[in-house]
């Protein structure tokens, strides 16, 4: 087993910290692993719809802020959550955002709200329109992604 570049306990910073927990697939890759405590990066991402690629670019963002520890086994990343590190740098931290986040995905589930598109494509159309909205008044058509077909 080998070990991947990872910051030291002491040279982790709350600015990256926050900063890796910010987004949503992060944050959902962060209480995956507070559930299962150490798995394989395929396994942890499976039920996630991002590409392999995003999933790997996010896997580094949470490792390199220090969220994360990953040790190499051939061919394979096993992963685990730096909950003691963590703790014991920023007392409740994990937990404040983990319960915070639990609080937003019971909400979201619950509710009446329609649910969010689930491929790229479409998570990005409804963007558009979204700004289109917030910019105008939203009566303008919104046109595609230049470069998407």
């Amino acid at each position: 087993m080998r070990e991947v570049s990872q910051p030291a306990t002491e040279a982790i910073r709350l600015v990256e910290v926050l900063r890796a927990l910010a987004d949503p697939v992060r944050l959902d890759l962060v209480r995956r692993l507070d559930q299962m405590g150490e798995d394989f990066c395929n396994a942890i991402g499976a039920e996630i719809d991002v590409h392999q690629t995003t999933l790997s670019h996010h896997y580094r963002v949470l490792r390199e802020a220090g969220v994360t520890w990953t040790t190499v086994q051939g061919r394979s990343r096993l992963v685990r959550l730096r909950r003691n590190d963590l703790d014991t740098l920023f007392p409740g931290l994990l937990d404040s955002v983990l319960n915070a986040q639990r609080r937003t995905f019971d909400t979201a589930t619950t509710s009446t709200v329609e649910t969010p598109p689930q491929d790229a494509d479409q998570r990005d159309r409804v963007r558009l329109q979204q700004r289109g909205r917030a910019g105008t008044g939203g009566d303008e058509a919104v046109a595609p992604a230049a470069g998407r077909q």
